[in-house]
């Protein structure tokens, strides 16, 4: 009887460029690296499996991450709360795809519809009805804030989940900044020169847009500064103003 070939995994570690530890797995056996996946994954707060392109990773994020992970929800929710579209935070929340592939976003929304029909049921029914609600179903954004070696295969995965739009920020690293994606386009992942549910939010203003509200103080800054603080912070993102003045916070 002619012995089986091994199952080979192979394993490499690096850092993003925010300094992040990724632990990295590469795989020619879907099976042997959906086993390492379930083994190691517990270990690690950001994990994703591609089990059609053979390749897992798992991050131990940094600090830096940590924080341009929540200016870029920060920037989210207050975009849309300036723009009138309802929207709901689901945070890093797991997406599946049916091939049993699975990433671990950043940030991921609802937004529009979507958001409008979770906060209805959530009244009506309460919390647990409107999360049940979302069981394998994915949000309408995720978004990736770190280059790393496996970036490439992301847009990939997050289309076969079903997600409409993937914010990448972390192709800075291939200086060529951040990346809006239509992830569901015929020919997608295609890259967008701005967003399909935040009108002309601009992937290219995406940084300026949040380090604009961090040097605001924020969401409840803005909140407390009136409406002209968050215009400012949408003018931005849209690419029409650098930074112009805002006044002191509304009494």
């Amino acid at each position: 009887m002619a012995e089986a070939s091994p199952q080979r995994v192979s394993p490499e570690l690096s850092a993003g460029n925010l300094d992040s530890q990724v632990l990295g797995l590469l795989s020619d056996n879907p099976q042997a690296l959906r086993r390492l996946v379930e083994e190691l994954g517990g270990g690690f707060r950001k994990a994703f499996c591609d089990l059609v392109a053979g390749v897992a990773e798992f991050m131990s994020p940094s600090r830096a991450h940590e924080f341009t992970s929540r200016d870029i929800r920060d920037l989210v929710l207050t975009l849309c709360h300036t723009l009138g579209i309802d929207v709901v935070d689901m945070g890093a929340t797991s997406i599946t795809a049916p091939d049993g592939s699975h990433g671990d976003p950043d940030e991921s929304f609802l937004i529009g519809a979507r958001a409008t029909a979770y906060r209805a049921l959530e009244a009506q029914h309460g919390a647990d009805a409107a999360m049940g609600s979302l069981d394998g179903k994915p949000p309408d954004l995720a978004v990736e804030v770190e280059h790393t070696s496996y970036q490439p295969h992301k847009p990939g995965l997050y289309r076969r989940c079903g997600v409409p739009e993937l914010w990448d920020l972390g192709t800075a690293e291939a200086a060529r900044g951040p990346v809006i994606y239509d992830l569901q386009a015929d020919d997608g992942p295609r890259a967008l020169p701005a967003s399909r549910p935040l009108p002309g939010v601009r992937a290219d203003q995406l940084p300026a847009a949040a380090s604009t509200l961090r040097d605001l103080g924020g969401p409840l800054a803005i909140a407390a500064r009136g409406e002209a603080a968050g215009k400012r912070v949408l003018e931005v993102a849209c690419g029409r103003s650098s930074a112009p003045p805002v006044g002191p916070p509304s009494p």
